[in-house]
This record gives C-alpha cells, structure tokens and sequence, in this order.
C-alpha cells in the first residue's frame, strides 16, 4: 500500500483534507457499517453534518477500494 497519503486534520470538527493520493471518490462509514456520505473527490471533505463520533473514509478508484481511515470527529 502507499502510506504517503495525508489526511488531517484527525480528529476533526468539521472538515477533512486529503492529500497525496488520486482517488475517485469517498465514503464515509459509521460504526454500524452505514454509507453516511458517499462523493465525488474533492479538495476538502465537509463532515459538519456528522454527529460526534468515530467513522471510517474508505477513498475509492473505480470500483476499488485504496485507502481505509478511521476519522473521529469532534
């Protein structure tokens, strides 16, 4: 895998960025395995709409899965 991927800040309150890796899309996935947010790449990702918690950001290329994180927010 490649570990030159930075995503901060983490924890977070209310966005996320991701640098150093090409990636598609995202996911971000609760605790009980739901898609809470499913989107486009983007510079910065918004997660104010989440409640305070711990998530998972699955980063996507196509259909395929190249990076997990697991993100808390604040």
């Amino acid at each position: 895998g490649d570990h030159s991927v930075l995503i901060y800040p983490n924890p977070t309150e209310n966005s996320l960025t991701v640098e150093g890796m090409a990636y598609d899309n995202y996911q971000v996935i609760g605790m009980d395995g739901k898609v809470l947010e499913s989107n486009q790449r983007k510079e910065v990702l918004d997660l104010s709409k989440l409640k305070a918690g711990q998530y998972v950001l699955q980063l996507m290329k196509g259909v395929e899965l190249i990076h997990t994180q697991t993100i808390i927010k604040r």
